[in-house]
């Protein structure tokens, strides 16, 4: 949403909404990379709460899904790590039908995205507004991580984001120096000030409202009062991989068994909406560590991390803080 409402309101001939049901990114722990694990569920910045079901394929259990609530959504409240996806996947998507997503075609824009931090070559971009940084710190436990991977056969990679993308490396960060880079401060803050883009926040839109098949409004609500603001050009939902299909179904636009057992009239038929959901687990291992190897537990919490948010109040009036 934060990059579309950048690339949109280009055109001072083109009048862009962009509506948040959250709130601007003021919380100091968005911006201070090893506050984020303070913010998983944090009911003013995250959208707690939203859960799997129970799967055989985890033993029955149910697991808690993450979902950032504000200005840069989820990307105001993640890991900060920045990883594409392997050049294979797209080009798959492609042998399956989807023409213009093969990696030749998408890598044209990660690089116009990312301004990385390394030397520019043929796959990284130098000049777009996303800072991507690499790793600020080699601990010892990450550095034993990478000399087991080589034992056991992996290519060390400088550069895990370079094709073909298989080994082992450290990561990528989306943050500028000591900051956060999240969708917000990289695309919308440089442009908020833009006359014909205006930020609706705290609002939750219930549906969109259609004149046959075409998109014609967006109902809201915000401070307890429904709104309805008309689209003469398009509406564009970029609500995530939850939110834009439950907008969708809200809409009446679905599976039509689904959408009549949920008892909303049927708009237009799509049973695809709201199926095949795929992401990634992340399996987290706990062990103890000797004393005197610090770990990113102890950066996050107590004084170590009073001295980032100290940090942090000096950077506020240099604008960091959106």
């Amino acid at each position: 949403g934060c990059v579309l409402a950048n690339r949109l309101s280009e055109d001072p001939a083109v009048r862009v909404m962009l509506i948040e049901a959250g709130g601007r990114d003021r919380n100091p722990f968005i911006h201070i990379p090893a506050g984020f694990m303070k913010l998983f569920d944090h009911p003013q910045v995250s959208w707690t709460g939203t859960q799997v079901e129970p799967d055989p394929g985890t033993a029955g259990r149910v697991f808690p899904y993450r979902r950032g609530r504000g200005l840069g959504g989820s990307s105001a409240i993640n890991g900060l790590i920045y990883a594409r996806g392997l050049p294979g996947d797209y080009d798959q998507w492609e042998k399956l039908g989807n023409r213009g997503w093969s990696y030749a075609d998408v890598l044209p824009y990660f690089m116009k995205a990312e301004n990385w931090e390394g030397a520019g070559n043929a796959w990284r971009g130098k000049e777009g507004p996303l800072t991507v940084s690499r790793a600020t710190e080699t601990p010892l436990l990450c550095q034993a991580a990478l000399e087991a991977g080589q034992q056991l056969g992996l290519p060390y990679r400088d550069d895990v984001n370079a094709p073909p993308g298989e080994g082992i490396g450290y990561c990528q960060f989306t943050r500028d120096g000591r900051w956060r880079a999240s969708a917000a401060r990289a695309y919308l803050k440089p442009v908020m000030r833009r006359p014909n883009l205006e930020i609706v926040l705290d609002a939750m839109v219930h549906r969109v409202v259609l004149d046959g098949s075409r998109a014609v409004a967006v109902e809201y609500s915000q401070g307890g009062a429904n709104h309805r603001v008309g689209a003469q050009g398009e509406v564009i939902l970029a609500a995530g991989v939850f939110g834009s299909p439950q907008i969708l179904q809200l809409s009446g636009i679905g599976a039509p068994e689904h959408l009549a057992r949920i008892g909303i009239p049927i708009q237009r038929a799509l049973p695809g909406v709201g199926q095949n959901l795929q992401d990634h687990y992340t399996i987290r291992i706990n062990h103890a560590v000797a004393t005197g190897v610090r770990t990113i537990n102890e950066r996050s919490r107590g004084l170590w991390l009073a001295g980032e948010a100290l940090r942090l109040s000096e950077a506020k009036f240099s604008g960091i803080i959106s």
